[in-house]
């Protein structure tokens, strides 16, 4: 065995003897090893809702204070074992508001049978998604195809349609579900009959929509910060624009233009953090691959070519944390593992290999609660668990083992009330069901010696576009470095240096020979850095 190879085994074996906190199963609901399935969690006062499924009453609303006592069912809205599957959405003050599907209706709790009421009941369809401002609830009802926009003042009779776009305009049967909040007011897409989609406003206690930026003629998706409105805009079906406003009654500037491939309505918001914000888009060069903007031109620029050259990768569990951006993204170097991001250039870097090596670590579900993010993930000897991070990979550790061994609890629904986090998890003798931990426990000075930041940089290749030989600069700490050439597909087409390096200040060269014209990125990996440089060569 190679001394790599004993190094590797080592790590593995440390990494197999956790150091786990006190959890607890708060109730088996549905008793035996066949799943309650909790989900959906609402916090509300001192107590929290979710739903859960038993065998006397299907899926139906559920409130619990984190007792065995205090946990029960709400009310049985579709009567015996049928499911009314109840979801609960948003909350103000003391009152849960909640979908149900069975029958397709929107409802508000006090946590009491007698304290439910139903507000509206729908034709067809259901609620599925809410927002609250101020002391109106918006909800969008989705009865087949598109959406419709309501609210609701949490009465029946002041739970309404919004249908009305203006004097002398059509309604609308197409609400984006991408409705913001922004200034105060409520920013959402639609489209109305015969007419392009547009981005409208409504602004409390004036209830009637309003259409703004009207130099935005398609606009599929929005996301706001602190500061500014950003809006993902449909130009053709192969064409995307970024734009941004701080001011949408006025105007709005387009940042970025993505001429891609595909379908332009692929493209996506993933996230904020402060005044960053992360989206897949195609440009035609690299295919959907994370982007970052800071709602300039140039600062808008992609985060990482994650699959390199013309493949795509969407990324799909993130999180803002400690004024960093993290997100599970795979590698063929690290497998699928959490990185982060400060949405600078050089500030994307692998945040830890949980799983060593080329295995998955299958991180998901992110949660920040006031002791640190949670999130589950592998470490490749035990199964998909409980994890917690402070923001510094070595204050990052898997904290609880609900089902040993290589089997998984595949923690999920977390919530924090109290010093409590609530979370469903599986165990064999009980299947998914409602368990808590008690953050309080967790300590943050974890028993390894701390991390000294470490300084890694890569130059631009020069010459770039190259005929013959082009040269890139790099300065890395003292260890091991891998650095191979792709081409535009993704596929590797050498390796350039594979050892250990003493010294900071290194060149690599690209030598034409061999190779066609065209794109290629040169990847540069050390410890837990790994960066790409695109390189052009022309004949």
């Amino acid at each position: 065995m190679t001394k790599l190879a004993h190094i590797f085994t080592l790590l593995v074996l440390m990494a197999a003897v956790p150091r786990l906190y006190g959890q607890e199963l708060v109730k088996d609901i549905r008793l035996g090893s066949a799943p309650s399935q909790p989900r959906a969690m609402v916090p509300v006062g001192d107590h929290f809702f979710f739903e859960a499924w038993t065998d006397e009453n299907g899926l139906e609303l559920w409130v619990s204070d984190g007792t065995a006592a205090g946990t029960k069912m709400v009310i049985d809205i579709a009567p015996g074992a049928e499911s009314s599957r109840a979801e609960p959405l948003v909350a103000i003050g003391n009152i849960l508001y909640f979908n149900t599907q069975n029958p397709g209706a929107f409802w508000k709790t006090d946590g009491t049978e007698v304290g439910t009421e139903k507000l509206v009941e729908f034709w067809s369809g259901s609620a599925r998604r809410a927002w609250v401002v101020g002391n109106i609830v918006f909800f969008i009802h989705h009865p087949g195809n598109g959406g419709l926009l309501w609210y609701t003042d949490g009465t029946p009779s002041g739970t309404r349609y919004a249908n009305e776009f203006g004097a002398g305009q059509p309604t609308t049967d197409n609400i984006g579900d991408d409705l913001v909040v922004f200034g105060g007011s409520v920013y959402f897409t639609a489209s109305q009959s015969g007419l392009n989609a547009a981005v409208w406003k409504i602004q409390p206690p004036n209830m009637i929509p309003e259409k703004v930026l009207l130099e935005i003629f398609h606009p599929l998706r929005l996301l706001a910060t602190p500061t500014k409105l950003f809006i993902l805009n449909v130009e053709t079906r192969e064409i995307n624009s970024l734009w941004v406003s701080e001011d949408p009654l006025n105007e709005a500037t387009k940042v970025a233009v993505f001429s891609g491939r595909g379908p332009s309505s692929d493209a996506r918001f993933i996230g904020s953090n402060n005044e960053w914000v992360y989206f897949n888009a195609e440009d035609g060069i690299h295919g959907f691959e994370p982007w970052v903007s800071d709602g300039t031109t140039s600062g808008t620029q992609v985060l990482r070519d994650a699959n390199p050259g013309a493949g795509s990768f969407f990324v799909g569990e993130s999180m803002a944390f400690n004024n960093d951006f993290f997100f599970a993204m795979p590698d063929p170097v690290f497998g699928q593992e959490l990185w982060k991001t400060d949405g600078s250039e050089d500030g994307l870097s692998l945040f830890k290999d949980i799983n060593l090596g080329l295995g998955h670590a299958s991180v998901q579900n992110l949660f920040v609660t006031d002791r640190g993010m949670v999130f589950s993930a592998t470490d490749g000897v035990h199964g998909n668990e409980l994890w917690i991070t402070t923001g510094l990979s070595h204050q990052t550790e898997m904290i609880s083992d609900i089902n040993p061994g290589a089997n998984s609890s595949s923690p999920g629904a977390f919530l924090q009330l109290g010093d409590y986090l609530y979370f469903s998890a599986t165990q064999e003798d009980t299947g998914k069901e409602l368990w808590r931990l008690d953050l309080s426990t967790i300590t943050t000075d974890i028993d390894r010696a701390p991390v000294i930041p470490q300084h890694y940089t890569v130059s631009p290749a020069s010459p770039n576009p190259f005929s013959s030989v082009t040269q890139l600069s790099y300065d890395f700490p003292p260890g091991y470095v891998r650095i191979d050439l792709f081409n535009a597909l993704g596929q590797l087409v050498m390796n350039l240096y594979d050892g250990y390096q003493h010294a900071r200040l290194a060149d690599v060269s690209v030598n034409a020979g061999g190779l066609v014209s065209g794109i290629y990125y040169v990847r540069f990996l050390t410890g837990s850095f790994i960066t790409t440089r695109k390189v052009v060569l022309v004949r």
